[in-house]
């Protein structure tokens, strides 16, 4: 059986595409029909010594290959994709809808000179040629510079959906032929339960924006009464997948970038909860689980010095309650990359 050594892969979202190897490109699909009739062996040189061996992992409806050298349950191979160059881009504001300025003009407040401005000179930023990667992003804009965006489209939008769900289920029971036209005992009770659903979403939606916009207002301004000149701020959120995931009392609801590293802060301290030195970041990459048998980026995944590992699940925005998603994540893994290559210099 020939072996052949993984140099890169090429991946998509929806995962590892192609395997490069010193002689050839491979599709993936090769490589598991190799390794299934053991026609071929592929490995990945962890270092100068070791030879990890790629696997082939099973689901329900394929495989997708697999490799992990570090001791974690991460699938490392994604380590090896290829990184696309990446520059910078001059972005004109586009001007604001006529329905966004009504909008804001009855919930919203009057945005200050400081909010309207991308960035602020003087700033410590990332990048090739002084930019962070995406920095013409509006939401990653708006975490250089802090700034929280205003929550009443989002609160407006989960009143809506509650006050709708709410009437939808009042007229299906006010309505006496309503159950007529609805044959089973499960499609009668699906047309009660997904408006209440729906209700009890919308109202999560606002309480949550809520809630999250005060804390962070308040530990904004904690950060800001310190001084400190932060090239980026990283909205968390405090609970972990895992209880092992969960960091001390109280708990960084903020994380804040600068020259010297990251800080976790609290609205409930005027310092910062915890402190990490760029020399005690190893590598920043994306935390992964199993979803079915695929595995999904659900975290930001810090290998730290001596083994330790910190896992920061990270929010959509300021102000927001939602977690971020894998395209979001994928974004942040790359800006904490940059922010880490140039703030060192």
């Amino acid at each position: 059986m020939s072996e052949h050594l993984i140099e890169y892969v090429a991946r998509d979202r929806t995962g590892i595409t192609a395997v490069v190897t010193p002689t050839s490109v491979i599709d993936v699909d090769t490589v598991i029909r190799n390794i299934h009739a053991g026609h071929a062996g592929y490995y990945v040189a962890a270092d100068s010594w070791k030879r990890t061996p790629v696997r082939s992992m099973t689901f329900l409806g394929g495989a997708y290959l697999f490799a992990n050298w570090d001791g974690s349950k991460r699938n490392m191979l994604h380590d090896l994709a290829f990184r696309a160059p990446t520059r910078s881009v001059q972005v004109q504001a586009a001007p604001r809808p006529r329905f966004g300025r009504l909008v804001a003009a009855l919930f919203g407040r009057r945005r200050s000179a400081r909010n309207l401005a991308p960035h602020r000179p003087g700033r410590p930023v990332a990048g090739h040629d002084g930019a962070v990667e995406y920095a013409a992003d509006r939401w990653v804009q708006r975490l250089r510079d802090g700034v929280v965006p205003t929550p009443w489209p989002v609160i407006v939008g989960g009143t809506v959906l509650a006050l709708g769900a709410l009437a939808t289920l009042v007229a299906e029971l006010s309505t006496p032929t309503f159950f007529d036209h609805v044959t089973g005992a499960r499609a009668r009770s699906s047309a009660l339960l997904f408006p209440a659903f729906l209700a009890v979403v919308g109202v999560v939606i606002v309480i949550g924006t809520r809630w999250s916009g005060r804390r962070d207002h308040r530990t904004l301004a904690r950060i800001r009464e310190s001084g400190r000149r932060s090239a980026f701020f990283l909205p968390v959120v405090t609970r972990g997948r895992r209880a092992t995931e969960d960091l001390p009392r109280p708990r960084p609801e903020i994380w804040t970038v600068d020259a010297a590293g990251l800080h976790g802060w609290s609205p409930a301290r005027d310092a910062p909860v915890i402190d990490i030195a760029w020399s005690d970041i190893r590598t920043i990459d994306l935390a992964t689980h199993d979803v079915r048998g695929m595995r999904v980026d659900y975290a930001l995944w810090l290998g730290l010095t001596h083994g330790r590992t910190l896992v920061i699940g990270a929010r959509t925005t300021l102000g927001r309650p939602f977690e971020a998603g894998q395209t979001k994540l994928d974004v942040l893994m790359r800006v904490l990359r940059s922010l880490r290559r140039d703030l060192r210099r």
